[in-house]
């Protein structure tokens, strides 16, 4: 499984439209120091998840907060610091959190798996 990075609003409009499927998407920015060290950590677990639990119905995104196609969609869901993790399942945001923590994101991954 591969972090999935998201182009426009189409493309995470159709992963969140699954009534079925976790979508976690972490959003970043390129000049964000705390970005990068959490991009680090997102990644890495990504690749032990799926070690560990295969590929199970969840897709992990990264949506650049300064890509212009995806500006109405982090107004709108109100990301207004960063680095932010969001979780939606059945086109609903079930949590959303902020900052580099590691071990809540793990955490909250794993319970909703």
């Amino acid at each position: 499984m591969q972090i999935i990075n998201i182009k426009d609003e189409k493309h995470i409009e159709k992963l969140i439209s699954d009534e079925n499927k976790l979508v976690v998407i972490d959003f970043y920015a390129d000049w964000c120091g705390p970005c990068k060290s959490f991009g680090k950590y997102y990644k890495e677990f990504v690749n032990s998840f799926v070690k560990k639990y295969g590929k199970k119905n969840v897709a992990f995104c990264k949506i650049n907060v300064d890509k212009k196609e995806l500006e109405d969609f982090c107004s709108v869901n109100e990301i207004s610091s960063i680095p932010c993790v969001m979780f939606i399942k059945g086109n609903r945001i079930i949590k959303k959190m902020t900052g580099n923590n590691s071990v809540e994101f793990k955490n909250t991954v794993e319970k909703l798996c």
